[in-house]
């Protein structure tokens, strides 16, 4: 019940699509135009036809027109027809947004199976989507956020953020247990213990860590059986563990905050002894953390920071927009500017030298990788996460 949920003040209402189709890569994009309005199809009125595949005699529930066969325990048990990418996002994103409570503005998406068709970038930033989880971080070889581009290429990126998965509730056994390799009946150590594992090496490079969990029961073929109850569990085991080196957030408010680190503009002056940090933010950011020279000694800053850690300083809770000044002592006397803010690159000195000859290094895993776009073939396809 979307109400209810709204109620908690601490969730954000996304979109999902509309038909969670395993055939989305067919559907065509659409006219732009598309609507509804709950009563027939008509012309621009979206009613997608979906069909549903019995696994037990592996016959279509439905007659499908144009569907593939259908098989028991076939990749579709699902088949949608008269659907279009428009559709699945503009009409998803207004019926939402026409029946929340507190008048929300729905920001975030994730498509169905996370099939990722090349022209959703554009279509959703144009119909209003900013911030986007539908690939997943092995396929995208990365667990940070990035900007995709125009038509899934590598010219022109859109006005949308990313958030690759890190891993759901179809890849290991979920449950409450949190066991080492070797202990607790687990050999390769239990899914809490792994993921907790994985949030570690994550944090020291401050990246982004999405799980994706469904809030249902399901079967996963060569998994136990996972419940509503052991997924709970896993989440109660997991969640206290790592609070001390993450923090919490929906997919728009951590959204925002990547975009506002995006554009925000650092210039560095120094003069004597003296380096003078001038961050210009063209949008409010809450606990920026700016990197500098272990060296430097903290002055001034004209907002409240803190520099518990060594070689970093955070701008401490919201920084509205606007330009923030910090000073500080450097080991020693030089004068030069860096001023990066017109523009990506900046007029550097660079001091070449010869590297060391240094042999490359054997890895040495302790334990097996499994690099998977979590456990559906049909995501292999060439539309898949491109």
């Amino acid at each position: 019940n979307i109400s209810r949920v709204e109620a908690l003040g601490n969730m954000e209402l996304a979109s999902h699509s509309i038909s969670h189709s395993p055939n989305l890569n067919d559907f065509p994009i659409g006219t732009g135009k598309e609507i509804w309005d709950g009563t027939k199809y008509d012309e621009d009125n979206y009613f997608p036809f979906i069909g549903e595949c019995v696994n037990t005699n592996g016959v279509w529930n439905t007659t499908v027109p144009g569907a593939t066969p259908c098989t028991p325990l076939g990749a579709y048990n699902f088949f949608t027809t008269q659907g279009t990418l428009y559709g699945e996002t503009r009409v998803s994103k207004f019926i939402l947004e026409s029946i929340s409570i507190v008048n929300a503005t729905v920001r975030s998406f994730r498509t169905g199976h996370l099939l990722f068709p090349t022209a959703f970038p554009q279509i959703l930033e144009s119909v209003g989507f900013k911030y986007s989880s539908s690939s997943a971080a092995n396929d995208q070889n990365t667990h940070m956020p990035f900007q995709p581009f125009y038509n899934s290429a590598y010219n022109q990126e859109v006005d949308l953020i990313e958030f690759p998965l890190s891993a759901s509730d179809e890849d290991g056994e979920m449950n409450g247990d949190f066991y080492a390799p070797g202990t607790g009946g687990y050999v390769n150590g239990s899914y809490a213990w792994n993921q907790y594992q994985c949030i570690q090496k994550q944090a020291k490079y401050g990246t982004q860590y999405t799980f994706l969990i469904h809030p249902t029961t399901h079967a996963v073929p060569g998994l136990a059986p996972s419940t509503f109850e052991n997924k709970l569990a896993f989440q109660q085991t997991l969640t206290p563990l790592v609070t001390n080196v993450s923090y919490f957030d929906t997919m728009g408010g951590r959204g925002d905050f990547h975009k506002a680190r995006i554009n925000a503009g650092i210039d560095v002056s120094i003069s004597g002894s003296t380096a003078t940090v001038t961050v210009t933010l063209q949008q409010k950011i809450t606990d920026l953390t700016l990197r500098v020279p272990t060296a430097w000694t903290f002055k001034s800053s004209t907002v409240a920071v803190n520099t518990a850690a060594a070689g970093a300083v955070t701008l401490m809770n919201v920084v509205p927009a606007g330009t923030v000044t910090l000073k500080f002592q450097t080991s020693g006397t030089v004068t030069t500017t860096i001023n990066p803010s017109a523009g990506p690159a900046a007029t550097t000195t660079t001091i070449s030298m010869a590297s060391p000859t240094v042999p490359a290094p054997t890895p040495t895993p302790t334990n097996p990788l499994m690099v998977d776009d979590f456990v559906d073939p049909s995501r292999y396809s060439s539309s898949s996460n491109a």
